[in-house]
């Protein structure tokens, strides 16, 4: 399984939780010239009609019809996230913040950090504290669940904080090693 992060390759999501650094990416991979993202409703129809002859593709929802589907077309898939962001409530990639105020990213003053598009595209959502270990532990779950389901790797977009967290400072919670 591989990852994305915009067109560039990061690391390898080994399932037992561990990510490391891989100088071999596999030839499907290295080869591909083109992917497409599909953001919108799938149907088998859409499928059939626009994006089997894609190699590869990005956006899929979270099940494992989809990636049974593409590999009978020969098509690769990945699955579409990001570690840096979520909304202040509802549950998002497994996640409900609401469960989860001691996750996010922590201004000086106290407050949550809002998501660079917290005033455009993603409303109420606020950024993700990445040195909470429960967090972590979360979002690793949550990518053995898509690699479970078939995908071939993930698409990730935007995986990094933009400023300090002041969450250990405050008391808000610990940072790991």
């Amino acid at each position: 399984p591989w990852v994305l992060a915009g067109a560039t390759l990061l690391v390898l999501v080994g399932m037992s939780g561990s990510c490391r650094a891989n100088t071999d990416p596999p030839p499907w991979l290295l080869d591909m010239e083109t992917y497409n993202g599909w953001y919108y409703e799938w149907t088998d129809a859409g499928f059939d009609s626009l994006l089997r002859e894609c190699p590869l593709l990005v956006g899929a929802p979270l099940d494992p019809h989809w990636p049974a589907k593409a590999h009978q077309a020969g098509v690769r898939l990945l699955h579409y996230i990001t570690l840096y962001q979520a909304p202040a409530s509802g549950a998002y990639q497994d996640i409900d913040m609401a469960q989860h105020p001691d996750w996010w990213v922590i201004k000086a003053d106290g407050h949550p950090q809002e998501s660079v598009f917290f005033n455009s595209e993603n409303y109420n959502w606020y950024e993700i504290c990445s040195n909470v270990a429960e967090e972590n532990e979360a979002e690793l779950a949550f990518i053995r669940r898509i690699m479970d389901a078939g995908f071939d790797g993930l698409f990730i977009d935007n995986a990094h904080p933009r400023g300090e967290c002041f969450g250990e400072k405050l008391g808000i919670h610990k940072h790991q090693q």
